[in-house]
Parts: C-alpha cells; sequence; structure tokens
C-alpha cells in the first residue's frame, strides 16, 4: 500500500542497507553545516520561526544558550549568546515570540529565563522568573492554550500561565505526585500530561482540563524500565516512549484503554546503547539516541518500526555522550540536532518519496510537498489531480514574485510530477533561499514550502 512520503519498497531497501552498513555514519540524511564555536558541553535544542518565516536554531551551552539564524543552512550566522548559570543542563522551548530556558545550574541568574525574540537578530533577555523555582531539569510549553510546565525541580511540577503576559508567568498549580515521585520529562496533548517517572520506571497520565488541575487518570510500568520521555503517535491511538539507560530502547504502546496499556512495538539500534528523546513528526519518530546519533524510523505500522534514516554525530562509545537533542518541525524541512561534544548539527532528511493515487474527499486537486526539500539544484513537484481542467503551478519567491511558471495546462486525472531545476523563466539560476510552489485549478489554490541551498 502506497501513502504519502514513504514507499513500502523504499523502506524495505532503507532497512536491507541498515542492516548491511552497521558502521556506516548516515544513511538518507545529509549533513549541511556543523558548528562547534565554543568550548564545554552542549546540552538540549529547540527551534524558533520569525513571524517572516526565518528559522533559528537554538542549543544549550555549558555558560549559556547558542542562537544560530539558518537562513543559508550551510553556513549557520550565531546572532546571539543568552549567559546564564553554568550547567551541563539547560532545556528550551518556545511560545509566540519568546524563548523561555530552564536548567540545573545553581548561583547567579538561575530561575526561567525568558528571551524576547521579536527582533530575532538579537535576542534579548527580557526577565528571569526565579518566584516559585530556580532550577529545573525540564520545560514544555502547551502552545495551544499557553500554560508552561516545569518539572525536575525541587518542589515538584510547576504549571504556569503565559498567555495572559508571556514575560511575566503567574504560577496557577504545583503539583506533587502521590509518593512524591520524581517526573523526569513529560509533554502535554489533548489537554493531558504524559509523564515519565524515570526513577520508578513508571509513564504517568494526568488530566489537565484547565491550567491549575491535574488527576491521576493512569499509570505504567514495565520491567527494565527507565522512562526518559514520550510523545504521540499522529494518530493518538498510540504513544512512543524512551529509555534512558544502557540498552535502551523506543517503547510504541496502544492506549486506546489507558486501564490496559499494552506494548506492541520496540525499536534499539543495538546493546549497550542508550535512547533519549524522541518527537513525531507524520509517519516517523525522530529521536536523540546519544552515541548512536539522530534516527529516524517508520512508525507508520506502529506495531513493526522500521528504520529508515540515521546520522551518527558521535564516532566514539560510551553511554551518554554524543547527540542530546534534535528539533524536526521546522517547515523548511530542516532537522537540528545538538551533540554534547561537537555543538549544533543541521541536516537535510532524503527519504525517497512517492505519492498516493487518491486525494481527500472533496478535493479536486492537491499539491504535495516537494521532494528532496531543501535541495540544490533540482527538486520535483508533485500534484494530484481529481478533477479535470485547466491548471497552473508557479514558483514565488518570499516576496510574493514569480519566479518561474512551471506548468500551464489543462490537466487530466491522476499524478503529475514536474522538476524544477532551480531557474528563473529566463533560465538564470536563482539565489539559495525559501521558495513558494502554487498550485491554481478549477475550486483550488494550495502552496507549498520549498527551501533551495546552493
Amino acid at each position: 500500500m502506497n501513502r504519502t512520503g514513504f514507499s513500502i519498497a523504499a523502506v524495505c531497501l532503507a532497512a536491507m542497507l541498515v542492516t548491511g552498513t552497521a558502521a556506516a555514519q548516515s544513511l538518507n540524511m545529509s549533513l549541511l553545516a556543523q558548528k562547534d564555536d565554543y568550548t564545554g558541553s552542549y546540552s538540549d535544542i529547540w527551534g524558533y520561526t520569525s513571524p517572516g518565516g526565518v528559522e533559528y536554531a537554538v542549543i544549550g551551552h555549558r555558560d549559556g544558550t547558542i542562537f544560530y539564524n539558518l537562513s543559508d543552512p550551510f553556513a549557520p550566522v550565531e546572532v546571539g549568546y543568552i549567559s546564564g548559570p553554568t550547567s551541563g543542563w539547560r532545556d528550551i522551548k518556545t511560545y509566540g515570540e519568546y524563548v523561555y530556558i530552564v536548567t540545573e545550574g545553581t548561583g547567579t541568574g538561575t530561575g526561567l529565563q525568558i528571551v524576547d525574540m521579536s527582533d530575532p537578530e538579537n535576542p534579548n533577555l527580557v526577565n528571569t522568573w526565579a518566584e516559585k523555582f530556580t532550577s529545573a531539569h525540564n520545560l514544555f510549553i502547551d502552545t495551544t492554550r499557553g500554560i508552561g510546565y516545569a518539572c525536575g525541580t525541587d518542589k515538584g511540577m510547576h504549571l504556569f500561565d503565559l498567555h495572559t503576559d508571556p514575560v511575566n508567568p503567574v504560577q496557577t498549580k504545583l503539583w506533587r505526585a502521590l509518593g512524591h515521585y520524581y517526573i523526569h520529562d513529560l509533554m502535554v496533548e489533548d489537554d493531558t500530561v504524559w509523564a515519565g517517572a524515570i526513577n520508578i520506571g513508571e509513564m504517568h497520565v494526568l488530566a489537565n482540563p484547565d491550567e491549575s488541575t491535574l488527576i491521576e487518570a493512569a499509570s505504567w510500568g514495565y520491567a527494565n524500565a527507565s522512562t526518559h520521555a514520550g510523545w504521540w503517535h499522529s494518530d493518538h491511538r498510540y504513544f512512543l516512549s524512551t529509555d534512558e539507560r544502557a540498552d535502551g530502547r523506543l517503547r510504541i504502546w496502544d492506549v486506546q484503554d489507558k486501564t490496559n496499556v499494552t506494548q506492541i512495538g520496540v525499536y534499539q539500534t543495538g546493546t549497550g546503547t542508550s535512547v533519549h528523546n524522541v518527537y513525531v513528526k507524520g509517519d516517523y519518530a525522530i529521536m536523540s539516541y546519544y552515541t548512536e546519533g539522530v534516527r529516524v524510523v517508520d512508525v507508520s505500522d506502529p506495531t513493526t518500526p522500521i528504520e529508515t534514516a540515521f546520522y551518527d554525530t558521535y564516532p566514539g562509545t560510551g553511554l551518554f555522550a554524543g547527540n542530546w537533542g534534535v528539533y524536526p518541525y521546522f517547515d523548511s524541512g530542516l532537522i537540528i540536532a545538538s551533540d554534547m561534544q561537537s555543538g549544533l548539527f543541521v541536516f537535510s532528511l532524503d527519504i525517497p518519496t512517492d505519492v498516493p493515487l487518491t486525494l481527500v474527499p472533496g478535493r479536486p486537486a492537491a499539491l504535495l510537498p516537494n521532494a528532496p526539500n531543501p535541495f540544490n539544484p533540482t527538486t520535483t513537484i508533485t500534484f494530484s489531480i481529481a478533477k479535470p481542467g485547466p491548471y497552473t503551478v508557479e514558483v514565488f519567491d518570499m516576496a510574493g514574485r514569480v519566479v518561474t511558471t512551471l506548468f500551464r495546462d489543462r490537466a487530466d486525472s491522476g499524478v503529475q510530477r514536474i522538476v524544477w531545476n532551480g531557474t528563473d523563466t529566463a533560465g538564470r539560476p536563482v539565489a539559495s533561499g525559501r521558495y513558494i510552489s502554487r498550485l491554481v485549478g478549477p475550486g483550488v489554490s494550495e502552496t507549498q514550502k520549498m527551501m533551495l541551498v546552493r
């Protein structure tokens, strides 16, 4: 069965390639840039996108937080450094035009750092909120509701309102679990907190209907557990968790009945290694896997996760070294990662793609994401037609100017593919940067973002 973004044949090929090249550094991922500008270790990483669409990497460092402009992903440019308490742990999230940072460091400057990104080329520390806690291991922000969550503190889990005033948080709940177990990391989805209780090897589910209410709803444990973090599967029937320990692994759980959670899938790179964090984007789980680097696993069939891409950022051996964090949510398709020893890594994901032959009911046509993306110098733009008629496919720059027209004709039902070679209407190569493809036809106007990197 074919589906958007990946073919079963390509998955099988990728699996065979991994089996035959266990010592390879990469598969289906291209390194665009790497930055190691400071002495001392690095920690977590997150991404920020400005209202104008410019993407930034924000990476934790031993003595502060570094901000990089990724307009040219082959040559990231540092635009700011926010100093903070010295620490090997720093966690970062974003909300609106602000970046929020926590650390387990002590001394001057402890608390929740709040960085104003309204001028993203000049990040500005506007507040350090230390009213309710001074150190925390991890941070999550429910951007839909504007609620922040700090865990791994000495007091419990803190909930705070960011919606009312993102510069001046107000604590709305201090929650301590029955038995006072430690929450190491968490994620929030659909008014539910999924919390990793790493020290007792359990995942806990907390109903969170508002910013001041947390109610224990379910929990589960398992053998050899060291439950670090987790993320929702795309269809919300399954949950993915990671074990931070030797022989750690990704586990996939059926959580439709929270009173009877069952493990249905598992993935690990090999014995003696540890996974750290996991995020889900579409059909893929993207993991930071310490000494095994960034790992991308197809979880469209949650019972049979298949590795489809990886890049090993750390050539050495060990357990808790190498790739700390990864961020896969940029519109451009870039993936950024932090390596504890080597700093920032910028990747493109080069998984082969195919296209479904059916459309969403009621849509006369659909414009699919181009592939590869980012690209140099060519990319394939695909559109699928259900209703025959006259259609146009054009490329625009970010100022809204037409760069070139790729198709202007009658299209019959079916899948159409057009290759753009990165030139304008006169055949001249265009500059690196972001571009927009647009499909216009009877009852349809759709766009997709593209990135050309020369």
